[in-house]
């Protein structure tokens, strides 16, 4: 559920504010869109009634002018028509009779032009088709040049396959086809058909001969050669030296010769058949070719004759058709004029009837259309009238039901939000009453830090807000247009305000009540202020002086007037917000509020500069440190309340640029506040008025009173002590650690003693800064945590034993030596006692073959062996002196410090400060790793971090403190 500090904030508020002004503006735009759309439609339906009526009455008007028009026309026309009619009756007549001899003609003519007609299509149908028959025989003509062709081919190949034969058979490829074959009778198509079988045939004669093996030898190798090697040779052979001679070669010569001249016969009788088979498919072909042509050519002379005879026949027919017609056309020319005689005796009387029968029916129709043209005007003039009073009526209706719309739209929109604003207004004056004196004699510090603090109100005025007010009665707020809405600062975002004015004055004061509001509303120590007025020095704000006598950080002691001062107080803020950025936001929390959410009791406080009389006093190094805190001030709880004197100029533009954007700012002009960068209407702005002087003294103690101690840091012990069930169970044989406080919102902050270099430990901290608490807590803790077997202390304190005293009444089992007396001798023999100590575990160590503590423990039989923790509180009181003691006790210590670790000896020591330990060697304060600085001035803070680590220098409230486990250093 949203609370009332959550809501009163400038954002929200004007937020809602802004949806009121939409509200408003949009239904009082409306309803006027409404009114004017009405007159609008009003005048438009009356325009558009008469405009219609004229419009009726025109056309009307217009519309007899055209029937009688029409009437005369029409009459007119019929008249002509009646006229023309008995003209044409003659002119038909004469015409007629004169075109009768034309028309007998026209038909015979018709008669002989169908007889030439069909002729001519006749002609031209067997011209086509001898053209076509001429076409099919030069085609059929070429095709058989092909056929031609390839049997003369055919024929050369058969020869040039039996070439060796050739000159005894060509004679039976160039005689003549026989007479059966020369008396062939078919069809050109049948006779080229058969040509091609006697061609394929013949093809296969072709492939026959060279196939033949006697044939192809002597096509390759002729007779004669044959022959001239068989003489040759021996011939050759007769005439060699030792030869026989041409007798002797005689017989054999003969022999070859026969044998050459028998192989050749032989080849020609198996070639026989080949050749007569080929020599009669050539033939038959040869003959083909021959019949196929003379009977193509035949055909085609024969369709040319018959084409003759028909065109004689179709002349003799022509004429005869010629002689017809000249009877007929005689006969039809007297049988004409005896028709149109006949006709033309009757055709007057005819043609007045249907005169007279036209005229009735002409005037009949036009008293109709007068009729019916009178009736519609008529209806058209009541349809308009009918049709303007539900138009107007249809617009009252609906501008009514509109706006009756817009009250649900006001009451569902517009007066939630009023209500909303007028809840905000009463509860924040609940929260945040006007001061009276009961209100302050009665002031009770509130528990929690609110996130909004009224300061005012905004005094809203709906009529310029909105720019005009709906009209209707119905549409109007409760309590009038004047609605004060509550004026707060909202944190962290919005909790800076600057008040623009000339000179002090009412600003100042402004200013002042709002402090004391900031003051009133937060808990006691969670708001602290550091007041700057150059100008005024501090007069509007003594009264907030009395804070000083209780508790001085709440007002940072005094009001600062000065430059230097000014540029200090400036820095001092710079530091907290460095330090609230990186030891406490991070990367972890967006703002110091939601880190306060976790942190509980050690939650930041928020802090508030109250500057008045600026620019004033302020030199470039201050405008540049107020630079930073109006950047990144408020995210860390640091916050501006700013009288700025307009009279001055800022020095640096990006100083009041920034400053713009991180306030609230509120300008003064002619008596009146106004909220910059408001809408008007929504920028007029009244502060609360401040509680008379005598109650602003009693406020004041009040919360002074209140505030007594509040900047203390307390963490309740319950917090790091443990549960019933945790009490003795931790084991220290790798490291003593144990919870001594909170580190950041969420963490326990862990005493870590005994791993690596953290061995020792040095606490610093000035008077009432929580150092003697620290030894109680780690004290305390560690008995509750680990058993005497775990830890035993040996205590020492230089303050009379006042500290330590109440473990020795108690008898604490794990404290092994209590001094109660704060002489440096009896300091020393503690100091004496834990070397002894040292140099036994030593001999134990030795013996059992153990480096350190946790060996030693494994070893079986081993003896009981806690850590030995030495604490001595204001330690420098060893050193006061230059003696054998502050001899003794350093060089004792610097062992203890550097042997103590290897046998679970630990030390820790604490001093106010540590400017009377130089005494004590820098050796072995270098080895105090852990270094735990409280509350301190520069010079103890530098000491106990190094001087680059300026974070103890940042610690101002008692019980907060630094652990750092690296000697100081970042």
């Amino acid at each position: 559920m949203q609370t009332v500090n959550e809501s009163i904030d400038l954002r929200s508020v004007l937020e809602k504010v802004g949806q009121l002004k939409a509200g408003i503006a949009g239904i009082a735009v409306s309803e006027q869109d409404l009114i004017k759309n009405r007159a609008e439609r009003m005048t438009t339906v009356r325009r558009e009634i008469m405009q219609r009526g004229e419009a009726d009455e025109e056309r009307m008007n217009r519309r007899l002018q055209e029937l009688s028009e029409a009437y005369q026309g029409e009459l007119d026309l019929a008249h002509a028509a009646a006229e023309a009619r008995v003209e044409l009756i003659h002119q038909a007549y004469h015409s007629s009779k004169g075109s009768l001899a034309n028309r007998a003609q026209g038909v015979k003519d018709r008669r002989i032009g169908q007889v030439q007609g069909s002729i001519m299509r006749n002609r031209q149908a067997r011209q086509e088709e001898l053209a076509r028959a001429k076409e099919e025989h030069a085609e059929f003509l070429t095709k058989l040049g092909g056929d031609r062709s390839a049997r003369r081919e055919l024929q050369k190949s058969v020869l040039k396959a039996l070439r060796s034969y050739s000159p005894l058979i060509e004679n039976r490829f160039s005689g003549k086809a026989s007479d059966e074959q020369q008396g062939l009778k078919h069809s050109p198509a049948k006779l080229r058909e058969d040509l091609a079988a006697a061609l394929d045939e013949a093809a296969d004669a072709v492939e026959s001969a060279n196939r033949l093996p006697l044939a192809r030898l002597f096509r390759f190798v002729p007779l004669w050669l044959q022959l001239a090697v068989v003489v040759g040779v021996p011939l050759w052979l007769a005439f060699q030296p030792g030869g026989r001679g041409i007798e002797a070669a005689l017989p054999s010569l003969g022999i070859w010769t026969g044998a050459a001249v028998a192989l050749w016969l032989l080849g020609l009788v198996l070639s026989l058949p080949v050749i007569r088979k080929a020599s009669s498919s050539l033939s038959t072909a040869a003959a083909l070719e021959k019949a196929a042509e003379k009977e193509s050519a035949a055909r085609l002379g024969t369709l040319d004759e018959e084409i003759r005879n028909e065109q004689a026949l179709e002349g003799q027919s022509l004429s005869d058709t010629f002689r017809e017609s000249d009877s007929e056309w005689k006969i039809r020319v007297a049988e004409g004029q005896k028709k149109l005689d006949r006709q033309f005796a009757g055709l007057p009387a005819k043609a007045e009837r249907l005169h007279q029968r036209k005229l009735g029916k002409i005037d009949a129709a036009h008293q109709a259309r007068l009729t019916r043209a009178r009736a519609d005007a008529e209806e058209r003039a009541k349809l308009t009238e009918s049709s303007r009073d539900q138009l107007n009526k249809s617009i009252d209706s609906n501008v009514g039901a509109k706006i009756t719309d817009l009250t649900g739209q006001w009451a569902s929109e517009v007066l939630p939000i009023h209500g909303h604003l007028a809840e905000l207004e009463a509860r924040s004056l609940q929260q945040f009453p006007p001061w009276s004196s009961s209100t302050c004699e009665h002031w009770s510090a509130p528990d929690e830090t609110p996130s909004a603090v009224r300061i005012g109100e905004i005094r809203l005025n709906a009529e310029q807000l909105s720019e005009g007010m709906p009209h209707d009665k119905r549409l109007s707020l409760p309590a009038g247009d004047e609605i004060p809405v509550p004026f707060a600062l909202g944190f962290p975002d919005q909790g800076s305000i600057l008040i623009e004015s000339e000179g002090a004055g009412e600003a100042t004061l402004a200013l002042n009540s709002i402090a004391l509001r900031l003051l009133a509303a937060h808990p006691p120590g969670r708001a602290a202020f550091v007041f700057i007025d150059p100008v005024g020095l501090g007069k509007d704000f003594a009264g907030l002086m009395h804070l000083a006598d209780y508790e001085e950080t709440l007002i940072n002691h005094r009001i600062w007037t000065q430059g230097t001062q000014i540029e200090e107080r400036l820095a001092e803020l710079n530091e907290h917000i460095e330090k609230v950025i990186q030891m406490y936001l991070r990367n972890e929390y967006a703002t110091i509020a939601e880190y306060n959410e976790q942190a509980g009791t050690i939650a930041e406080k928020s802090r508030f500069l109250v500057i008045a009389g600026f620019p004033s006093a302020f030199s470039e190094t201050a405008c540049k440190r107020l630079l930073s805190i109006a950047s990144s001030g408020a995210r860390c709880g640091v916050h501006l309340l700013i009288q700025r004197d307009i009279r001055q100029p800022v020095p640096d533009a990006t100083l009041e640029d920034e400053l713009r954007r991180a306030c609230v700012r509120v300008s003064l002009q002619g008596g009146t506040f106004r909220l910059t960068d408001a809408p008007r209407g929504a920028d007029v702005v009244v502060f609360d008025p401040p509680p008379s002087l005598d109650d602003s003294v009693t406020l004041v103690h009040r919360i002074g009173k209140a505030s007594v101690d509040s900047n203390r840091v307390q963490v309740p012990f319950s917090h790091i002590a443990p549960s019933p069930e945790e009490m003795w169970q931790c084991i220290t044989t790798d490291e003593l650690r144990v919870p001594i406080g909170r580190t950041g919102a969420k963490k326990l902050q862990m005493l870590s003693i005994g791993k690596g270099t953290r061995q020792h430990a040095l606490v610093a901290g000035k008077t009432g800064s929580g150092k003697s608490t620290l030894f109680h807590v780690i004290i305390t803790n560690l008995a509750l945590w680990c058993s005497p077997g775990e830890v035993e202390f040996y205590l020492v304190d230089f303050k009379k034993g006042v500290e330590f005293k109440c473990y020795a009444a108690k008898r604490l089992p794990h404290a092994r030596v209590i001094a109660i007396e704060s002489d440096r001798e009896f300091a020393l023999s503690v100091l004496q006692r834990i070397d002894a100590e040292l140099k036994r575990r030593g001999e134990l160590f030795r013996k059992a073959g153990s480096q350190d503590l946790a060996s030693y423990k494994k070893t079986p039989g081993h003896e009981p062996m806690p850590r030995s923790l030495l604490l001595i509180d204001e330690f420098q009181e060893f050193f006061t002196e230059d003696d054998g003691v502050a001899q003794e006790a350093s060089l004792l210590l610097d062992r203890i410090v550097r042997q103590g670790r290897a046998f679970g000896i630990h030390v820790i020591l604490g001093s106010q400060t540590l400017g009377g330990a130089y005494t004590l060697a820098r050796a072995t304060l270098g080895q105090m790793v852990i270094r735990v600085a409280l509350q301190c001035n520069e010079a103890d803070a530098h000491l106990i971090m190094e001087d680059d680590n300026p974070a103890a220098r940042m610690l101002t409230r008692p019980g907060e403190g630094i652990y750092n486990d690296q000697a100081g250093a970042l």
